[in-house]
């Protein structure tokens, strides 16, 4: 396969993950690689963002601030990820009151809910890979342990809150 070189491949892993996973090397480290200090505080959410990404950015974030990996450049990406969420609810909501299925002139096609509820996960599970929030992901970092009195504590409603 061929390629730019030292583009190809797989994407560079920043040296805090490296650092977190036990795999920093500083022969193989960029010297000139920004780094963020994590949030210590959730930022007021955005104006643009209503309903269910609105509480996606507060669940979310909290989870985020809670395992120390939120920092200001990641904040867009925050809320990037709440926006597709909020398409992908309502796509299920959609898809519940109207079916799977439509017909139209006697013949039965996929309802394009269908469609938007598929693409919205497929990019709902690569925002959450980026963050770290899916189980395989989370288990190659190996972040600072937080006391619980530091973890959100409505974690465990997560789950109880969708309609789905």
């Amino acid at each position: 396969m061929s390629g730019v070189r030292g583009k190809s491949g797989r994407k560079p892993r920043p040296d805090a993950l490296k650092e977190l996973a036990g795999t920093y090397r500083a022969d193989r480290s960029n010297p000139d690689q920004p780094t963020l200090t994590p949030l210590e505080a959730l930022p007021r959410c955005p104006t643009n963002i209503k309903g269910e990404a609105r509480k996606a950015w507060s669940k979310v974030g909290k989870l985020l601030l809670g395992m120390g990996v939120l920092t200001v450049a990641d904040l867009h990406a925050l809320e990037a990820y709440c926006t597709v969420y909020a398409r992908w609810q309502d796509a299920e909501a959609n898809l519940v009151t109207y079916g799977v299925m439509f017909t139209r002139e006697g013949q039965l096609f996929p309802s394009p809910y269908l469609r938007i509820a598929e693409d919205s996960l497929k990019q709902l599970r690569a925002w959450m890979l980026e963050f770290g929030i899916t189980p395989s992901s989370r288990s190659r970092v190996n972040a600072e342990k937080k006391r619980a009195s530091e973890l959100p504590n409505d974690t465990e409603d997560w789950f109880n809150d969708h309609k789905n």
